[in-house]
């Protein structure tokens, strides 16, 4: 009923354990709210960033 879903593949290797910065962390945290239930399968990404 009108959803539409696209995936792609990446075939880039990344580095295990490495973290991302505070800055990342800071863009992240505007553009993507997960559930409080099960926020690991559940969330929301709004390209515009989210009303604080």
């Amino acid at each position: 009923t009108g959803l539409s879903v696209t995936a792609r593949i990446l075939d880039a290797t990344y580095e295990i354990g490495r973290t991302c910065s505070d800055t990342f962390r800071d863009v992240k945290d505007r553009f993507i709210r997960h559930d409080c239930v099960n926020g690991q399968w559940n969330y929301l990404v709004d390209p515009n960033g989210f009303a604080c």
